[in-house]
């Protein structure tokens, strides 16, 4: 009798560990299956005596022996045949057996290695998709996993509370071992090693450390095909008024917005949203609100997913695209400037407006958004959002402020950003909107997995804790986000240079080489052959590779210019006459400030001209100290 209570208390506490685990089916990707691990079968319409006896009870547990090989072991109960799955073996028996009892092809049903039969196994298959589904924990030591597989079988069979209803397929069995322990499984049925308080503890162990249970948003930007017809918003005189459209997050947000916009004060504008009548009236007034407060004519609303209709939006699949429209997936969310942080089925009218504009204020959306709404109330709400979800992705340019503007809203959570490494904004964007279509369908929630994905379609994961964004940058302003140090197109061409001439050239002992400016230019994909030519002639090149240019051929700054250079030892750097440190004799680029060799025609980083006085623009010598227009000095 004491051990009756004894295995009754273990197998209680087995069904309390599992329960708070997702339930699985055969539509579960298998990005959410561990690939070593042991499942736990449930079949509808049948549950134990523990609690209050609506706990499902576990009908079948299994595991696999082969490592990494759980996934396919899922996949052949679902989707396989008799002979490659004893659970479908003994469950197409039982199906056989409850129609026809004397059916001759139950003998061969049970021969392994037999040819099988299509109809019985598309109705075990149709069995097994509608009733059963499965969770599962994650068991990386093969010893361990038969161990704990054996003992959670003789406590299951033994347990007086899991007792099969009278409906139960499982009575149609053919092995009587089935029959009478409740579970689709004849192994370790009648063994006696039943679970101890160590494997017990184990399992509750192995459940916390599972990462399968975890949970991704994805945060999109907004971005549209084309400029709304020639509209934008008019910041000399608008008055927009708080009642324009009902969002599902973030409605004390866009109030700050109008209020930013319309100079109203804060309290003026939410109680104006607040006592603007029902909430159905409201909804009603939605395309007039937005035609009339932002000048916008012609205009109505429609879902986010549908307004939006850039190039990221038309990468997405289909399938994808259907479920955001029908709401069908929560873990994606518009960062819209003017709207806040929209769900794809908010209702959203035609506008223009981006990060990088300017208010009123003279104030960039961007630094609205991170200086204003990253505290108090606003970033309380976003809690309530954020805090569903362990991993937060965002799939944006670092460069048009909506990574500056969010950095400090996910400064608490474990958030990445999904650098796209295309050169065009439409290749960036069509990246971007792969990427979300292969994670959404595959369920890709780990960080391992996303890299995965992201890699696949020429993108990179960062920690976005550890981007040094402060503003969006461009061209030769742009920082190393890595590190926040300044890397121009100069130092990429001589980088490029460094790595793919001078070096495999030094191992192969080579006294000289001749670089050919058109070839660095197309191996880089620059179109910037100016900028190479200043950089393969300059002497920092020649200072930082520790070679000394001896020749020139081809036409001067065109793609057919050759440079030929020696390359020196260590002890020859310090004593070449030709290579000196950089002086005053400098010249600073008027348009980037860049300080370039004496001599360039054009900056080694923007390609800006450098004979031109930087005060009024008229050309001039290098070699001049004063422009002889206006006298200013250079």
């Amino acid at each position: 009798m004491l051990e009756k209570k004894l295995i009754i208390c273990k197998c209680k506490r087995v069904h309390e560990i599992l329960e708070p685990l997702p339930e699985y089916d055969y539509r579960t990707p298998n990005s959410k299956l561990p690939t070593n691990g042991i499942y736990f079968f449930y079949e509808k319409g049948e549950y134990c005596g523990h609690g209050d006896g609506k706990c499902k009870r576990i009908v079948r547990v299994g595991t696999h022996r082969v490592d990494g090989n759980f996934r396919k072991r899922i996949k052949s109960h679902y989707n396989g045949n008799k002979n490659s799955s004893v659970f479908r073996k003994y469950l197409g028996g039982a199906l056989i057996r409850r129609k026809d009892p004397n059916d001759r092809r139950l003998k061969q049903w049970f021969k392994q290695n037999t040819p099988t039969f299509k109809e019985i196994e598309d109705v075990v298959s149709c069995e097994l998709r509608k009733n059963f589904t499965f969770r599962c924990i994650q068991v990386e030591d093969r010893e361990e996993r038969l161990c704990l597989e054996e003992q959670l079988i003789a406590t299951l069979s033994r347990c007086s509370r899991c007792s099969p209803s009278d409906k139960w397929l499982g009575h149609y069995a053919v092995n009587e071992l089935i029959r009478n322990s409740g579970l689709w499984n004849t192994q370790h049925v009648t063994s006696s090693n039943i679970l101890t308080e160590k494997s017990i503890m184990r399992i509750g162990g192995l459940i916390d450390d599972n990462p399968r249970d975890k949970k991704a948003l994805f945060l999109i930007p907004c971005c549209s095909e084309k400029r709304p017809n020639g509209y934008s918003l008019p910041w000399s005189n608008v008055h927009t008024k708080p009642e324009a459209n009902k969002f599902q997050f973030l409605d004390r947000y866009r109030i700050q917005m109008i209020n930013f916009y319309s100079r109203l004060s804060l309290e003026d504008a939410f109680n104006y949203y607040k006592n603007r009548g029902s909430e159905e009236s409201r909804n009603r007034k939605v395309g007039k609100a937005w035609q009339k407060n932002l000048r916008i004519h012609k205009c109505k609303t429609m879902k986010a997913i549908d307004r939006y209709s850039g190039n990221l939006y038309k990468s997405l699949d289909h399938s994808i695209t259907r479920q955001l429209r029908n709401g069908e997936l929560d873990n994606v969310l518009i960062v819209s400037a003017l709207m806040g942080i929209v769900a794809p089925t908010d209702l959203i009218p035609d506008y223009e407006l981006m990060m990088m504009d300017k208010s009123p204020k003279n104030n960039k959306i961007w630094e609205f958004w991170k200086e204003t709404l990253t505290a108090g109330e606003v970033k309380e709400h976003l809690k309530q959002i954020f805090s569903k979800f362990d991993y937060i992705y965002c799939l944006m340019s670092t460069a048009t402020g909506y990574v500056a503007s969010i950095t400090n809203l996910l400064s608490d959570y474990l958030s990445y950003c999904i650098i796209s490494k295309e050169r065009g904004q439409t290749d960036k964007l069509r990246s971007w909107g792969r990427v979300l279509s292969k994670a959404l369908s595959e369920g890709a929630v780990l960080p391992e997995e996303i890299k995965e994905v992201a890699k696949m379609h020429n993108c990179e994961v960062v920690d976005l804790n550890s981007l040094r964004v402060k503003r969006p940058h461009y061209g030769h302003q742009r920082q190393n986000m890595f590190g926040g140090v300044k890397m121009t197109q100069a130092d990429k061409i001589r980088e490029f240079v460094k790595k793919n001439y001078i070096e495999p050239a030094r191992k192969e002992g080579k006294k000289q080489i001749t670089i050919k400016a058109g070839d660095v230019d197309r191996k880089m994909k620059l179109n910037r052959v100016p900028n190479v030519n200043n950089v393969l002639g300059g002497k920092k090149l020649q200072e930082e590779c520790n070679i000394k240019l001896i020749a020139k051929g081809g036409t001067p700054g065109s793609t057919t210019a050759t440079y030929t250079y020696k390359i020196l030892e260590a002890s020859e750097m310090k004593t070449d006459a030709t290579i000196v440190e950089k002086t005053s004799q400098e010249v600073k680029c008027p348009k980037c400030g860049y300080d370039n060799d004496p001599g360039n025609r054009f900056c080694e980083e923007c390609g800006a001209k450098l004979n031109v006085c930087p005060n009024c623009g008229n050309e001039v010598k290098i070699t001049s100290k004063f422009c002889g227009k206006c006298g200013a000095k250079l």
